[in-house]
């Protein structure tokens, strides 16, 4: 039987991304859109053969509804979250996990009382490049990790359109660091564990938004690793590298981006022998001979990972186990965002965890 869905929000990343996402997922059916917006509202459930709900309550309400997806502006996702889970109803609820650590909080614990699955939208988590890189570093083939750098930059103008939520900080709780940085920094969660330290820098280059779209972390993780992460949306051009480097040899991976910098999705500089699941995915320069101590490239194919993302929702709901990326982990990502704004205002290093009832505004220009 087919798991009905709700959706709370009706925007861009609902229309071009999980619409067509839910089509390759055969687990799930659409069955009430809600939005403050009628018109998209109204298109979105067109599209997805739904019906219009008139409020929030009345979307997750539904006896043909068991889960939602939360896709609402950032500052709306606890009122969501909070509405399906007295519901009873599953959720995912798009990054970040809310624009402060007082609501953050408040959405785990919504989530803990009514028992349910509560999955956080960082796709990046199940794109095919991401996943290889961390098998090969849970293979150990380039020991631990000491340093790193990575960086997310593209230009403004993949932000649509000049009422785009995402420039209203009210909304969104900032431009770069916490929309698509995050996807960044809970990737390197995943890699390395939990941040300990972090210093911040943060600047507007573009004229007219106000908001941060030049950003660089300095960070020390719990592991004693060192390295920088840098976020930037005025870049002329999309780059996506990192680079990892461990006691044993260097790790690199890019997401969606290939380019001149950039010559595959994967690479490796190891004498560590490398897991055979991994090498099938290899592209050995003399692609007759096995794989030589020094660097191997790897192209793993090109997979959807909304549609990943909606695949390990589904299987967490039907297997009643805990989800791919969990409430703790949003919590934990925006806790480091949180943490270099605070680190900004300062002016020094600043110590994880956070008070979560401190209030730290965002960056201004």
């Amino acid at each position: 039987m087919k798991i009905g869905l709700a959706f709370i929000g009706a925007g861009s990343v609902i229309e071009g991304r999980h619409l067509p996402a839910l089509a390759a997922v055969s687990g799930f059916v659409v069955r009430s859109v809600y939005d403050p917006d009628k018109q998209a509202a109204g298109r979105v459930a067109a599209a997805a053969g739904a019906r219009v709900a008139a409020t929030l309550e009345e979307a997750v309400r539904g006896d043909d509804v068991q889960a939602v997806t939360v896709a609402s502006p950032n500052v709306f996702h606890r009122a969501g979250v909070e509405a399906a889970a007295a519901a009873g109803k599953h959720i995912l609820c798009e990054k970040p996990i809310a624009t402060n650590l007082r609501d953050a909080r408040a959405i785990l614990q919504a989530a803990e009382r009514a028992g349910i699955v509560l999955q956080i939208g960082f796709h990046h988590r199940f794109t095919t490049e991401y996943r290889l890189t961390r098998r090969l570093l849970e293979a150990g083939v380039v020991g631990k990790i000491r340093a790193f750098q990575t960086m997310l930059a593209e230009p403004i103008s993949l932000v649509p359109g000049g009422d785009n939520y995402r420039l209203k900080p009210e909304l969104s709780g900032g431009l770069t660091l916490i929309d698509f940085g995050s996807h960044r920094i809970d990737q390197m969660r995943g890699l390395l564990g939990e941040v300990a330290q972090i210093s911040a820098q943060f600047a507007s280059v573009v004229p007219g938004h106000g908001m941060d779209d030049n950003v660089t972390l300095e960070v020390e993780t719990r592991e004693g690793a060192l390295g920088t992460l840098s976020f930037q949306r005025f870049s002329r051009g999309a780059i996506t590298p990192t680079t990892l480097l461990g006691e044993k040899g260097v790790l690199c991976f890019s997401s969606y981006v290939v380019n001149p910098v950039q010559a595959s999705p994967v690479a490796a500089f190891t004498e560590e022998p490398l897991p055979q699941d991994a090498l099938a995915f290899s592209r050995p320069l003399d692609w007759w001979n096995p794989p030589q101590p020094g660097w191997t490239t790897f192209w793993p194919p090109v997979e959807n990972p909304y549609a990943a993302e909606y695949a390990a929702f589904l299987a967490s709901i039907r297997d009643k186990t805990p989800p791919a990326v969990t409430g703790f982990d949003g919590y934990q990502a925006l806790e480091i965002v949180i943490g270099a704004y605070k680190a900004f205002a300062a002016r020094h290093a600043v110590t994880l965890p956070l008070d979560p009832e401190e209030e730290i505004p965002i960056p201004k220009f």
